[in-house]
């Protein structure tokens, strides 16, 4: 159960990660 839970949080982790380098290469893009 304990690593069903940190493989999710591993899951919205990249989904973070993921959302937040395309927000950065986007602002490189516009500078």
């Amino acid at each position: 159960m304990k690593a069903t839970k940190n493989k999710e949080q591993d899951k919205t982790m990249n989904e973070t990660t993921r959302r937040f380098a395309r927000l950065v290469d986007l602002s490189a893009v516009q500078a």
